[in-house]
């Protein structure tokens, strides 16, 4: 691969630049970015580029960021970000949401038999044809965490956008079958990765998104690396509740006001596509849903306990942070197993994963960096820390 064909792989993290004169270092070849020379810009020039901000999708999607939407395996994930990348291309309102019409190119990793049914069941729900509108997907997977692959994913979108126009956006999907031969828990390969998305999204001024599981231990972050959730602008978590409901909640906006959670739920849809049995095939759209919060789902007496726990550490080792009354994992571990009356440390043990991801799943809690965090107006958080206070105050006078 020539030098200057390379060259826009060195403006990683800002805003399209010209192509410096870059090369991937020998003995990485086909893996690792290298980096361009390191420049200041002067107070002055930032400060005289006030443009207001241009939103993809109104309040949710900025243009030129990095985006991440996370989510249990069969939450619903591709359902809302291929219904955003639909909207996108055909300049059509998210949900009374406006946006700005551009191209969108989607690196799809798996389903691909599924696509055409939903995006067929799209057409249907909208009555909006999508054959002239300006969405691609890929029809393979693209192993991102090396160079070589991410430049073929760049080389393929130019080929594209002189009679498409540049990218508005570009969708990965997902993190896991996208990211090549690396481990997504390995904060180098994470780093190798984020360089490729930051790469397309500098080359071409893209928003990227990328759609992410949930982890396994901890349901209300996404999987692995914790240095993914730092690189993003916006992050967004989908969870289905136990009605069969999906709620929508900002879990991340850098530089905006975090929008309010949105719920939704999937509504069958008949195609006219047979099926080849002398029926029809059918598909899925998301669609809102009327009601608010989640119907309240009655806690099994485990999870109550865990709960009990939890507003009694955070009530004597906790913090609060803006609307959110968060403890570190150390502490209420603690005090879970000290409350516990299960047999030994490997019950407590097994219980306390059990039940602090069931609380983040069912969206009791939810978690960054192993601060568990509820409302700070807590009904629960509000009594345990007045039973707290309380104790202290006996506890002081008792001293005397």
């Amino acid at each position: 691969m020539a030098a200057d064909d390379l060259a826009f792989l060195a403006t990683l993290g800002g805003e399209p630049q010209e192509p410096a004169d870059v090369k991937l270092k020998p003995e990485a070849a086909g893996r690792r970015f290298e980096k361009p020379a390191f420049h200041f810009a002067h107070v002055a020039e930032l400060l005289a580029d006030h443009a207001p901000p241009v939103w993809l999708i109104e309040d949710m999607i900025e243009a030129g960021t990095l985006v991440q939407v996370f989510g249990a395996s069969g939450c619903g994930k591709s359902f809302l970000v291929m219904d955003w990348a639909a909207c996108i291309a055909a300049g059509r309102a998210w949900h009374g949401k406006a946006t700005a019409a551009g191209a969108v190119f989607y690196i799809a990793g798996e389903g691909f038999a599924g696509f055409k049914r939903r995006l067929r069941a799209w057409e249907i729900h909208t009555g909006k044809s999508l054959s002239a509108a300006p969405l691609f997907f890929s029809r393979q997977p693209a192993a991102l965490m090396d160079a070589g692959n991410a430049q073929a994913v760049i080389e393929a979108v130019r080929a594209l956008q002189s009679t498409h126009g540049k990218p508005a956006l570009i969708v990965v999907d997902t993190l896991h079958r996208n990211l090549g031969d690396g481990d997504e828990n390995n904060a180098s390969d994470m780093a190798l990765f984020l360089q490729a998305v930051d790469a397309m999204r500098a080359d071409f001024g893209a928003a990227v998104l990328i759609v992410h599981h949930s982890g396994h231990a901890e349901a209300g972050r996404g999987r692995g690396s914790s240095s993914l959730r730092a690189a993003m602008d916006h992050e967004y978590m989908l969870t289905k509740q136990a009605d069969g409901r999906r709620e929508l909640t900002c879990t991340k906006a850098k530089e905006a006001e975090p929008p309010a959670a949105m719920w939704f739920e999937l509504d069958h849809t008949p195609l006219d596509w047979p099926d080849g049995k002398g029926g029809f095939q059918s598909s899925a759209v998301l669609i809102r849903a009327e009601a608010g919060p989640q119907r309240e789902k009655r806690l099994t007496p485990a999870q109550h306990a865990g709960m009990e726990s939890f507003y009694r550490a955070a009530a004597a080792h906790g913090s609060e942070a803006g609307e959110r009354f968060g403890v570190h994992l150390d502490d209420w571990r603690a005090e879970f197993y000290r409350v516990s009356t299960a047999d030994n440390q490997h019950a407590k043990k097994v219980a306390f994963h059990r039940v602090r991801n069931d609380l983040a799943t069912l969206g009791k809690l939810t978690v960054d960096s192993d601060v568990y965090s509820c409302r700070a107006d807590d009904p629960g958080l509000v009594s345990a820390r007045l039973l707290v206070a309380s104790e202290k105050r006996k506890n002081d006078a008792d001293d005397f």
